[in-house]
């Protein structure tokens, strides 16, 4: 069955068949990833601080950890809205039509946003900013699972 070519396989609409596709996609999905290492960092930090756990990293490495995957991502994540408003454009003639995955990506940037504003002008640290990232993931699994299985919209390809 792997060998065998699905017939079904039609080719991808055209605006998709854009250059765009590949570096917007791709700095997304790095997104994602380093919110998901600044979430594991979090769980981690509030295991240890709660159960003390001697074979995990001392809380200052997790929190640091949590942090630095949050400065790096950032910005990469406001390039994979910025790139996929000029997607947007050239493909349909507008930056921004407020569909559901645009709505929680720019969520997304506004909650890991304030947790760089905590922790930069606020002096925010420890379980106070865990526990800002491990509800910011929340945000980040409703941006990526939520919006396209449950919300019709642009970036819903998987149905008709």
């Amino acid at each position: 069955a792997i060998t065998k070519a699905n017939t079904e396989i039609t080719p991808l609409m055209p605006a998709l068949r854009s250059y765009w596709l590949y570096i917007h996609v791709i700095t997304a999905f790095v997104g994602y990833a380093g919110f998901t290492v600044a979430f594991g960092g979090a769980v981690l930090y509030l295991l240890k601080a709660k159960y003390n756990l001697s074979f995990l990293p001392s809380l200052e490495v997790l929190d640091e950890l949590s942090y630095k995957s949050v400065v790096i991502v950032f910005p990469i994540w406001t390039a994979s809205i910025i790139l996929g408003a000029a997607w947007a454009n050239e493909a349909w003639g507008g930056y921004w039509s407020w569909d559901p995955k645009e709505v929680w990506s720019l969520i997304v940037w506004l909650f890991f946003g304030a947790y760089l504003h905590a922790r930069q002008m606020l002096g925010w640290r420890g379980t106070k900013t865990a526990w800002m990232l491990v509800f910011g993931f929340i945000t980040v699994l409703i941006c990526f699972f939520a919006i396209n299985l449950f919300f019709p919209g642009l970036h819903s390809y998987a149905t008709d």
